[in-house]
C-alpha cells in the first residue's frame, strides 16, 4: 500500500490476518486500550459471514500512526479471517484529528430497522436482548453486535413481530420486553397454547379459582409497579419475571392449580 506525502488516499484493500498483525505491530503506538467485548463483536461478526463493506475505513496518518481501526484489526487477526475494508492512508497528523475520529453516534439496531421499514424498531431489539439474558439460546450475548441483532430479526421477523404485539396489549401489566421474550420463547414450542394464556392474560376472562393466570397477573401488577429506585426493574429482576410467566405457563400447559409462584434453586425452562 502506498502513502504520498500531503496527498489523502482511499482504497480497497483486502485485510489478512498477517496484513492486520504487521499494521498493528508498526502503525498502532497510540491508540486506546482494547475493548475485548468490542473485538469480540467483530470477530463473530467476521466468522459468521455478517461482516460487509460498508465504508467504514481503516485510518493511518501521514506519520504512519494508525488513527482508527484497531479492534477491526485485532478481530481479523483473532478470526483468521479476512475482511475487504476502505483503507484511508496520508491523514495530516495535526492538532483535533485524532479527537475527531468516531464522534459520531454509532448506528444501531433499531436504526437498520427503520432504515428498512420494519415495525417496532425500539421494542424487538430489546425483547431479542432479553431472551438472550435469560440464556434461552446459549449462542445469543447480550453484548451481540448490531449486525448479529439484526440478523437474528431477519431470519425470524413475523416472529419477533408477533411478540412484539403481544407484549404491547400487554403492556399496562407487563414490562414489554419482559412479555415479549417470554411470549417468543414460549411461542418456538407451543404456539397455540401461548396464544390462548395470552389471551386470557390480556382480558382477564375464562379464568376461575387457582387459575395460574391470576397468580402470574398479581406478581406482575406488582412488578410493573415499582419504580427504578425501588430496584423493581433491574436485569436481574426483568429475568426472574420472566422465569415467573415460565412457572405459570407450564402449571397452565398441565392444567395445575397455583396460587403463589415459587421459583426454585434452577432456572425454569418451558415444557418440552
Amino acid at each position: 500500500m502506498k502513502t504520498y506525502m500531503n496527498k489523502i488516499k482511499s482504497e480497497v484493500v483486502t485485510i489478512t490476518p498477517e496484513i492486520a498483525k504487521l499494521w498493528l505491530t508498526i502503525y498502532n503506538k497510540r491508540n486506546r486500550k482494547l475493548n475485548k467485548r468490542r473485538v469480540n463483536k467483530y470477530i463473530r461478526d467476521i466468522q459468521s459471514g455478517l461482516w460487509m463493506l460498508n465504508g467504514e475505513s481503516i485510518k493511518i496518518s501521514d506519520q504512519n500512526i494508525l488513527l482508527d481501526g484497531q479492534h477491526r484489526l485485532e478481530a481479523v487477526v483473532q478470526s483468521g479471517k479476512s475482511i475487504e475494508s476502505v483503507v484511508i492512508t496520508n491523514i495530516p497528523a495535526i492538532n483535533g484529528v485524532f479527537e475527531s475520529i468516531d464522534a459520531g453516534m454509532p448506528r444501531s439496531a433499531t436504526d437498520a430497522m427503520r432504515l428498512d421499514g420494519m415495525s417496532y424498531a425500539c421494542l424487538i431489539p430489546a425483547i431479542i436482548r432479553m431472551v438472550a439474558d435469560y440464556g434461552w439460546d446459549q449462542t445469543w450475548e447480550r453484548a451481540m453486535s448490531s449486525i448479529e441483532v439484526k440478523s437474528i430479526i431477519d431470519m425470524d421477523y413475523n416472529s419477533w413481530v408477533t411478540a412484539a404485539e403481544a407484549s404491547e396489549e400487554m403492556k399496562t401489566t407487563c414490562v414489554p420486553s419482559v412479555w415479549g421474550a417470554f411470549y417468543y420463547m414460549a411461542s418456538k414450542q407451543w404456539p397455540d397454547s401461548i396464544k390462548v394464556f395470552h389471551t386470557m392474560m390480556h382480558k382477564m376472562t375464562n379464568i376461575s379459582d387457582g387459575s395460574p393466570v391470576i397468580a402470574l397477573n398479581r406478581v406482575l401488577m406488582q412488578f410493573k409497579g415499582k419504580t427504578r429506585k425501588d430496584n423493581g426493574k433491574t436485569r436481574a429482576d426483568k429475568i426472574q419475571m420472566i422465569e415467573k410467566c415460565i412457572v405459570a405457563f407450564n402449571a397452565h400447559l398441565q392444567g395445575q392449580k397455583l396460587y403463589r409462584i415459587t421459583l426454585g434453586k434452577k432456572r425454569a425452562e418451558i415444557l418440552k
